[in-house]
């Protein structure tokens, strides 16, 4: 069946907390036609797989921190108000050394009357992290990463932070980015010095339209694909990122999303969201070709 978007406000209790490139690869326009994606209703999780077509109220395997909630069986990790902060990992660390591939559809809507009209901010990051599932998380541009050791953060950033805000040596290329962070077994930094690769040629993040994410990572590189286009591509070694392994010792560590909003804020929402991670025994090469939402090798949605 075709999944109809809903567009209901993630309107929902919660508390906020407050926490307060290096080079540029594979720079590519990456603009394509908003895409309605086919969904077929499987277990969330079976073999090497997790999925979730849609989420339910009190989704199995998640983490819910902060403003994170279900509304509507979409996944709202923060509300359009002020100084919010919003996790939701899967709360079983997963085995990353092989590869992996992850799809996910997000939607930012700007509902807040702002300072400025058509001003939404922060954006979402999408983790990978074996440092353990935060209790709390920086708010604003920080993004709920910032200063989170053994991580690479893809953030979707919709808020132009300046130079010299908290103490940033780069500015935000603009306000309307993806941009991949990672300081190793170091803290992160959403500081533009700690990028690896960014995109600004991109459609606009807070149209309040549903977008499709997939990440394909190949042990030296990971690949990244925005509404089926190819969006960057980078060099990415998991265990030896900065001299250090971002995996913990037997290769695995958490995923999860992280959304935030500062003075400025939007409603930040996962609609769905799937891994497939490859096999020992061979049965990754299948994960590799295919996805949950049917996309090919190539990235392209059909």
């Amino acid at each position: 069946m075709i999944e109809q978007v809903r567009t209901a406000s993630c309107r929902a209790g919660g508390y906020s907390q407050r926490h307060l490139g290096r080079r540029g690869v594979e720079f590519r326009r990456c603009f394509a036609p908003v895409l309605t994606v086919t969904s077929l209703l499987v277990p969330a999780q079976a073999h090497a797989q997790l999925r979730y077509d849609r989420f339910e109220r009190r989704p199995v395997g998640l983490e819910l921190r902060g403003t994170a909630t279900v509304v509507d069986r979409v996944l709202c990790l923060t509300p359009a108000s002020g100084r919010a902060v919003g996790l939701a990992y899967y709360a079983d660390k997963q085995k990353l050394s092989l590869g992996f591939t992850t799809e996910f559809r997000f939607r930012m809507t700007i509902r807040a009357s702002t300072a400025w009209k058509d001003a939404g901010a922060d954006g979402i990051a999408f983790i990978i992290q074996s440092e353990g599932i935060p209790k709390e998380a920086p708010t604003g541009g920080d993004l709920g990463y910032d200063g989170l050791p053994k991580s690479v953060a893809f953030e979707f950033d919709t808020w132009l932070n300046p130079a010299g805000e908290g103490g940033r040596k780069l500015p935000d290329p603009d306000h309307n980015h993806i941009s991949v962070h990672t300081a190793g077994v170091q803290p992160n930094d959403a500081d533009e010095a700690f990028s690896i690769a960014r995109n600004s040629e991109i459609p606009e993040l807070s149209d309040g339209n549903p977008h499709v994410v997939r990440i394909t990572y190949v042990p030296g590189a990971f690949t990244l694909y925005f509404d089926g286009r190819h969006c960057l591509s980078a060099p990415l070694d998991l265990e030896n990122t900065n001299g250090g392994s971002v995996l913990d010792e037997e290769g695995r560590a958490w995923l999860g999303f992280a959304a935030t909003t500062g003075a400025h804020y939007e409603e930040h929402s996962i609609l769905s969201w799937s891994l497939r991670v490859p096999q020992a025994d061979g049965e990754g090469a299948e994960a590799r070709e295919t996805d949950s939402l049917g996309a090919g090798p190539d990235g392209t949605l059909r």
